[in-house]
């Protein structure tokens, strides 16, 4: 890896990510963006996922999931623990400081993570809890199409299920309090508020792959703060880990093609 030129290139491979993000007029353009940013891996904050169907494990249904938080869940939102209250504390810091590294002056990078922390603890009090999300059956709300239409009529899921290939069939639905939470604040919220969170969706998703400052202050933060990591792993490793956590079967393919021929398995067996 180029450490040199990705160092050099700073902010600017995400620029236009961000151009386009800050270019948010209206409720509509903030549903298109969501659509765009699924399409590169960034749940703001719905993501949505094949897995297994809860009554017949032959069957795989699309699944529409809660995401989209910073903080690995909503207790560090909402418990009142000096643990949880110091990783508020050092979440805000942390955002402040990487919209900072982004240009923005002090007190408007406060301004986003004071904003933006709101934003996201609305998310978190409408999900489930840890204790919750281990009781299947409280994931458990299979619906058509049009019932996941009707339960949230402020987002096209036609525009999102189009773009990614998928067909509108019966799904599941894991939090649908967490769903109407979405609809609320897609119909009635702030927009400069979703533009300050889609933003910082994009900055925080792209951070560990920017130059070495973002590297280091996203490390900082979710590595050894939240992780308790005393080393980062070099770029080539990182980047050796995506590729297995995003293509892992592709790869897998590809590795026991050209190490693992036909010859070399009729040995072994």
């Amino acid at each position: 890896t180029d450490e040199t030129a990705i160092d050099a290139a700073g902010l600017k491979p995400i620029e236009p990510m961000l151009a386009q993000v800050r270019a948010i007029k209206d409720r509509a353009g903030i549903a298109r963006e969501i659509v765009a940013l699924s399409a590169l891996g960034i749940a703001a904050p719905v993501p949505v996922y094949g897995q297994q169907d809860l009554h017949d494990p032959n069957m795989m249904v699309a699944n529409v999931d809660a995401a989209g938080l910073g903080l690995p869940d909503r207790d560090y939102y909402l418990k009142t623990e000096a643990r949880f209250v110091d990783a508020r504390a050092k979440y805000l810091e942390h955002m402040q400081k990487m919209f900072a590294l982004a240009g923005d002056a002090p007190a408007a990078a406060k301004a986003k993570a004071d904003a933006i922390f709101a934003f996201e603890k609305r998310l978190a009090e409408a999900s489930l809890d840890n204790v919750a999300l281990r009781d299947p059956k409280q994931q458990d709300h299979k619906m058509s199409f049009a019932q996941l239409q009707k339960a949230t009529p402020a987002f096209d899921w036609g525009a999102y299920f189009d773009a990614a290939g998928l067909p509108r069939d019966d799904l599941n639905v894991s939090q649908p309090a967490f769903l109407a939470r979405f609809d609320e604040m897609l119909s009635k919220g702030s927009i400069a508020d979703w533009r300050n969170y889609l933003e910082w969706k994009v900055l925080d998703n792209s951070a560990d792959r920017l130059s070495k400052p973002f590297v280091e202050q996203n490390f900082a933060f979710y590595g050894k703060y939240l992780s308790g990591a005393t080393v980062m792993k070099p770029r080539a490793i990182r980047c050796a880990s995506a590729v297995d956590g995003q293509l892992g079967e592709a790869l897998g393919k590809a590795y026991v093609d050209k190490y693992f021929p036909p010859e070399a398995k009729a040995r072994m067996e």
